[in-house]
C-alpha cells in the first residue's frame, strides 16, 4: 500500500493565478449557492460519472466530486466539479458506479487478527467433539509444545457442533484424548467462553496463588461465586466449558498476546482488510492500554493508516487496561486521561471514550448435564429447560417448575452429593441443579458501574457499554441517566452494543436518552444453532409438546435486536461488525442485508417489525457512525470541506433495497477505496470484497 502523499502543485505564480481566477468566474456563472462553498485552487482529482449518495443532511445524489489536498472542495454536477479542473487535474471516469462515503465500524477489534493468523485455528466452524479432538491432536503435533507446555486453540465455535458420542461425553473428555500430556484452551470466537482440557483445570489458582484446580470441592469453596461461569457434569465436576471472568482462575498464555504480536508483525494486513472491506474509519472497542494501541501508532509511524481511529480503554470491575491490576475508579480516570492526552493533536487517532462489559453472553450449553446456564443478567429468572439428544438432535422436551414438590424436596434434603444429585436425576430427568433459579451475574453491575459513568462523564469520557441481555441494558441506562442527571454540562454520546434483548420500557428509554445502539446486524436472525443455546432459557418454547424456537409475537421475537423499534423512539442505529467475533472479515455488506431481511436463508424472520431500510441502515454505517466517532465534521457524508473518503461498489444497494432484493446486498463488491483523496484499496478482477 502506497504512504499517504501530499500532492504539491508546481505551477508558475502568474499561472496559478489566471487558473484561480478562471475557476472562480465559472463557479460563480454557475449561481451563487455554489460559489459560496467555492475555493479558487485547482482540484487535484475530479471524479465524474458517477452515482454518489452523498449522505449530507438531504440525502442528495450528485454525480461528480472534486478533491484537493485529501478534502473535498466540489460535490455535484459534472459541472460544477469540473470547474476546478486545472492543467494538472487527474478526471477520473466512474463509469456509472454507486460511490458511498467510506464506512464507520463503530465496534471491532483488529489487533484480534482480521485475517487467519498461524495458530491452532479451528475457524468458528461446527466440529462435533469427537472431530475437535483430531483436530486438537493434529495441532499438537504440528506445533510440538514441550510436555506440559500450553497449546492455545483459536475461534472455537462455542455454539454449535460439540456433539456428544461415546468417550466424547463432554469436552474436557474430548480434549483429554487429544492432549493428554499438555494443557489446553480453547478460545470462543466471541472471546467470552473458554474450555479447557483437565491438564489446565487442575492449574486453577486462588487470588492469594495457591494452586488448588477447578472441580466440584473448590466450586463449593473458593471459587464459589464463579460457579455461574463454569459448566459442570452431572456429577458436580467441571465439563471443561469455563467462561468469562472464570477464565482468570486457569495461569493458562494469552492466545490473544501471540495473535497480536502475529499481527503487530504485518501491520498493513489488517488496513488492507479493513480498506478491502470499504471502512475507513473505525472504532477499536477493547483497547488494553500499552498493549495493543500499538497497532495503530506502528501503522502511523510507517506512513500507512489509512483509516480514522478511535480507541475504547477497557475499563471495569477487573481492568485489564493496566496488565492485571484491579484499579479503583479514581485510577482508572487517571489512566484513561493521560491515555487520551498521548493523542490529543493527533489528526487520526483518537481517544473519546471508554470501553466497559456490563455483562457476559446469554449462550447457554444445553448439552451439559446439568445445562450451563446464560449468564447475562436477566429482568426475570431463566428458565430451566429440560433437554434430551437422540439421533444427534436435541430439543425441549419439558421445564423444571422450580416451586414444585421435587425441587422442594432436594432443598430440605440433608444429603446433597454426588449420589443423591444421581438419584434425583434419575427420579425426576433432570438435575436438581435446575432446582435453582438463575437471573445471571454482572462482570460490572451497580453500584460500581453508576460510579464509573459518573466519573467518566465528569473527566469528558463518552461510555461504551457491553450489554447483551436485559437486565444489563436496563442496569447500562440507569448508570447513563444518573451520571448525565450528576452531571449535565457534558453533552456525552454513549453507546451500547449488542443489545440482544431490550425490554419495551428500556427501548424507550434508549430513543429518550438518544444512545446510540451499535447492532452487528448479522446476528439479528433466526440460527437454530444458536436460538437453542438462548430461546428455550427466555421463554416456553413448547408447542403442543413440541419445541419450536421461532414463535412469531413471542417475547424474544418482539425485542431482539429491537433496531426499528429504537429508532422510532429517537434512539440513533450506529454499525459494529464486532469483527474477529463469528467472522473475521467485517463483512458490512452482509450486515447491511440481514437489516433488511433478519433472515438466515432457510429460516423464519426474526422479528419482522425490526427490519430496517437500505437509507437507515446506510445511515448507521456512515452519519451516525461519524457522530459516535464524534467525526461528523470531517467525516460520514460527502460535502465540501470534509475528507475525501469514498468507495465504489459494483452494485446499487438502493435499487436491490427498493426491488425487495435486501439478501443479494450481503454480494456487493468493494470496487475501489479511497482515504484522503488517495485511492488505497482496489479490487482485483473477480475477487471477493
Amino acid at each position: 500500500m502506497p504512504p499517504r502523499t501530499r500532492f504539491r502543485r508546481h505551477l508558475p505564480l502568474a499561472r496559478s493565478a489566471a487558473a484561480s481566477l478562471a475557476v472562480a468566474l465559472a463557479l460563480l456563472a454557475q449561481g451563487p449557492a455554489m460559489a459560496r462553498t467555492v475555493a479558487t485552487a485547482p482540484a487535484q482529482t475530479i471524479l465524474v460519472n458517477a452515482r454518489i449518495a452523498t449522505q449530507d443532511d438531504a440525502r442528495h445524489e450528485a454525480e461528480a466530486m472534486a478533491i484537493r489536498d485529501g478534502k473535498l472542495i466540489a460535490v455535484g454536477t459534472r459541472a460544477q466539479a469540473m470547474a476546478y479542473r486545472g492543467p494538472k487535474t487527474a478526471v477520473i471516469d466512474a463509469g456509472g458506479r454507486r460511490v458511498l462515503p467510506g464506512l464507520v465500524d463503530a465496534h471491532l477489534h483488529p489487533p484480534l487478527g482480521l485475517y487467519p493468523i498461524d495458530v491452532c485455528d479451528l475457524d468458528n466452524k461446527a466440529h462435533s467433539l469427537a472431530d475437535l479432538s483430531a483436530i486438537v491432536h493434529d495441532c499438537i503435533a504440528r506445533y510440538k509444545p514441550a510436555k506440559g507446555e500450553w497449546l492455545s486453540v483459536a475461534q472455537w465455535n462455542y455454539a454449535d457442533g460439540n456433539d456428544l458420542s461415546p468417550g466424547y461425553e463432554t469436552i474436557r473428555a474430548a480434549l483429554d484424548r487429544a492432549a493428554p500430556d499438555n494443557p489446553v484452551q480453547l478460545v470462543g470466537s466471541d472471546f467470552h467462553h473458554g474450555a479447557y482440557n483437565s491438564a489446565a483445570l487442575v492449574l486453577a489458582r486462588q487470588s492469594d496463588g495457591t494452586t488448588v484446580g477447578l472441580s466440584a470441592a473448590t466450586l463449593a469453596g473458593p471459587f464459589k461465586s464463579f460457579a455461574t461461569f463454569v459448566g459442570v457434569d452431572a456429577h458436580g465436576e467441571p465439563d471443561g466449558r469455563v467462561g468469562e471472568t472464570a477464565r482468570a482462575l486457569i495461569p493458562s498464555p494469552t492466545l490473544l498476546g501471540s495473535v497480536f504480536q502475529a499481527v503487530l508483525r504485518e501491520p498493513e494486513r489488517t488496513v488492507e482488510a479493513l480498506n478491502g472491506a470499504g471502512i475507513t474509519a473505525i472504532q477499536d472497542a477493547a483497547v488494553t492500554i500499552g498493549e495493543n494501541d500499538r497497532l495503530y501508532t506502528e501503522l502511523e509511524r510507517r506512513n500507512h493508516l489509512t483509516l480514522r481511529v478511535n480507541m475504547l480503554p477497557l475499563m471495569g470491575k477487573d481492568t485489564i487496561a493496566l496488565g492485571s491490576t484491579t484499579l479503583s475508579v479514581e485510577d482508572m480516570v487517571k489512566a484513561a486521561s493521560a491515555f487520551r492526552a498521548r493523542f490529543a493533536a493527533d489528526p487520526l487517532i483518537r481517544v473519546t471514550g471508554v470501553k466497559v462489559f456490563v455483562d457476559g453472553v446469554l449462550e447457554a450449553n444445553p448439552l451439559a448435564v446439568p445445562p450451563t446456564m446464560p449468564n447475562s443478567p436477566s429482568l426475570k429468572p431463566y428458565l430451566q429447560p429440560i433437554f434430551r439428544t437422540e439421533a444427534g438432535k436435541t430439543a425441549v422436551v419439558g421445564y423444571v417448575d422450580t416451586d414444585g414438590p421435587a425441587c422442594h424436596g432436594w432443598a430440605a434434603a440433608s444429603e446433597h452429593g454426588k449420589a443423591a444429585a444421581s438419584a434425583f436425576l434419575a427420579a425426576n430427568g433432570y438435575h436438581p441443579d435446575q432446582c435453582a433459579k438463575v437471573s445471571g451475574a454482572f462482570v460490572t453491575g451497580p453500584p460500581l458501574l453508576g460510579r464509573y459513568v459518573t466519573a467518566m462523564h465528569r473527566a469528558g469520557f463518552d461510555v461504551h457499554l457491553h450489554a447483551i441481555g436485559d437486565g444489563a441494558v436496563s442496569a447500562a441506562l440507569d448508570a447513563v441517566e444518573a451520571a448525565r442527571a450528576d452531571y449535565p454540562a457534558f453533552a456525552s454520546r454513549d453507546a451500547i452494543a449488542h443489545l440482544q434483548i431490550v425490554s419495551d420500557r428500556d427501548i424507550e428509554r434508549l430513543g429518550r436518552d438518544h444512545i446510540f445502539g451499535v447492532f452487528t446486524m448479522s446476528w439479528a436472525v433466526h440460527d437454530p444453532a444458536a436460538d437453542l443455546d438462548v430461546v428455550p432459557f427466555v421463554e416456553n418454547v413448547l408447542v403442543n409438546g413440541k419445541m419450536d424456537l421461532n414463535q412469531p409475537d413471542s417475547y424474544y421475537d418482539r425485542h431482539a435486536y429491537p433496531a426499528k423499534s429504537m429508532l422510532k423512539a429517537g434512539g440513533i442505529i450506529a454499525a459494529g461488525s464486532d469483527a474477529p467475533v463469528a467472522s473475521r472479515n467485517p463483512i458490512p455488506f452482509v450486515n447491511m442485508a440481514a437489516a433488511l431481511t433478519r433472515q438466515m436463508e432457510g429460516q423464519p424472520v426474526l422479528g419482522p417489525q425490526e427490519r430496517l431500510t437500505i437509507a437507515e441502515e446506510l445511515d448507521a454505517y456512515t452519519r451516525n457512525g461519524a457522530r459516535a466517532l464524534r467525526r461528523e465534521d470531517e467525516i460520514g457524508s460527502l460535502e465540501p470541506g470534509k475528507s475525501a473518503d469514498f468507495i465504489l461498489i459494483d452494485q446499487d444497494i438502493f435499487a436491490l433495497g427498493a426491488q425487495g432484493k435486501g439478501a443479494d446486498i450481503a454480494r456487493t463488491r468493494v470496487l475501489e477505496t479511497w482515504f484522503k483523496g488517495q485511492r488505497v484499496f482496489v479490487a482485483k478482477p473477480g475477487a471477493a470484497s
